[in-house]
């Protein structure tokens, strides 16, 4: 082959060095790809869970939904990360496969301790509860927030209308 170049003059020799330098890099390209490519897939054989004060271990398993020892890809992981996050109950959550564990590190959401109503003569505590909602934490199951009944959004109207007019006063 290397005759063959020498012979040729010009472009026509560099045309055919070109060629010849893409033939053998796909024919080296195609050589090296000839298996099908798969996703890579996992199996943990243990899971640990970090950051989790409030929230138990087995619950938050239980939202990935991912047993061990079980081949997940992944797409897979990110709806675990998704059902997770997607509980209300973290601020941040990570899934890091390592070998054959793996990682959820979780930021529970922080806590009201405690809500003191002060400087208020117009409403009882009793009123202002209810309207906040707020109640103390008995379990680790999501709270969502659930629409205001028209009752209750009359309710806190009228006790925002009281609060605007003695602020004027």
């Amino acid at each position: 082959m290397q005759c063959l170049i020498k012979g040729m003059m010009g472009p026509k020799r560099a045309l055919l060095r070109t060629m010849l330098i893409f033939l053998i890099a796909f024919s080296t390209l195609s050589a090296a790809g000839t298996s099908p490519s798969h996703a890579q897939t996992y199996s943990f054989s243990r899971v640990e869970v970090i950051g989790n004060l409030r929230v138990d271990s087995s619950t938050i398993l239980t939202y990935a939904g991912i047993s061990r020892g079980e081949q997940v890809d992944a797409a897979r992981l990110n709806d675990a990360y998704q059902s997770i996050i997607n509980s209300g109950l973290f601020e941040t959550v990570e899934l890091e496969p390592r070998g054959n564990t793996l990682t959820v590190r979780v930021q529970e959401f922080p806590t009201i301790n405690q809500i003191a109503f002060e400087g208020n003569d117009r409403l009882k505590d009793d009123v202002l509860e209810t309207i906040i909602g707020s109640k103390p934490a008995a379990s680790t199951a999501p709270v969502r927030p659930k629409p205001m009944p028209p009752a209750s959004r009359m309710l806190t109207n009228k006790v925002a209308d009281l609060l605007r007019r003695s602020i004027r006063k």
